[in-house]
């Protein structure tokens, strides 16, 4: 997916942005989406977020979240965020998994530096955060992602949208997702671990491996090990590598440095 925004149709505009839409996209649709970029969150219909750093906003049909790299750290760093989640919706998009269509990917540069940029999703109308109690509408998504080697760094409830009447489940925020090899274990239990550490117990201060006493922690391990249907591993197993990594909160980095020997989860 190294080049995959290279395959996007770019367009510029007079006020310094490259926007750049899926080729073969509904006119109105990109149409929609310059708009919302350019005329920025006071013409939107309704603001998500607003701070020094972020403003996601809807335009219509569509949802724009824009990146604003105040700092000159943030133009050199930060400024990746919005390449790497335009990438993630295409890499989902193309495996099929349910997520939010990517209408737009845009940036704003000068003298070779970014000073701002962001992406334009399709607006999930009727849908709503995965609560506690809806664990079993993760399982699936989850599964797939893990059948086709996709790996989410913050598969939690909150990046989780089911559609009330529907039950369509889509996922969002795809920043850093990347591809790890299909039934990757590891990734499945970082993923896990995820899930009911954000959604069970409520963060990373209090982490802890009990939490899968927790009846909804509990319901959503098992349910995921039955649909996993494993010849390797067995519940316990699967349980003690869950317990493992709810030890205590790691960082993304610390997580990746954990492998599987023997088939069981260890710390390197």
């Amino acid at each position: 997916m190294k080049d995959s925004l290279g395959t996007l149709e770019v367009y510029s505009t007079d006020q310094g942005y490259e926007i750049r839409v899926p080729r073969g996209q509904d006119e109105s649709l990109s149409q929609m989406a310059m708009r919302g970029i350019l005329g920025g969150i006071s013409g939107g219909d309704a603001v998500f977020k607003e701070d020094e750093k972020r403003q996601v906003y809807r335009f219509g049909d569509v949802v724009v979240k824009v990146n604003l790299l105040p700092r000159l750290k943030d133009k050199l760093r930060a400024k990746n965020l919005a390449p790497e989640e335009a990438k993630g919706h295409l890499m989902f998009e193309e495996a099929g998994i349910g997520c939010t269509k990517l209408i737009a990917y845009f940036e704003r540069r000068v003298l070779g530096l970014t000073l701002r940029n962001g992406i334009v999703e399709e607006y999930l109308s009727g849908y709503r955060e995965l609560r506690a109690c809806d664990s079993e509408l993760a399982v699936p998504v989850l599964l797939e992602m893990h059948r086709l080697g996709l790996y989410h760094p913050d598969f939690k409830h909150e990046n989780l949208m089911t559609h009330e009447e529907s039950g369509d489940t889509r996922i969002i925020d795809l920043e850093y997702c990347r591809r790890v090899p299909p039934g990757d274990m590891g990734a499945l239990l970082m993923q896990a671990q995820r899930y009911i550490e954000y959604n069970v117990v409520g963060g990373e201060k209090t982490v802890t491996p009990q939490a899968l006493q927790d009846v909804h922690a509990a319901r959503f391990a098992n349910k995921l090990f039955d649909a996993l249907q494993s010849q390797s591993w067995s519940r316990a197993d699967f349980m003690t590598a869950l317990e493992t990594l709810l030890s205590r909160h790691r960082t993304t980095r610390e997580r990746l440095g954990i492998v599987l020997p023997d088939g069981l989860l260890k710390e390197q």
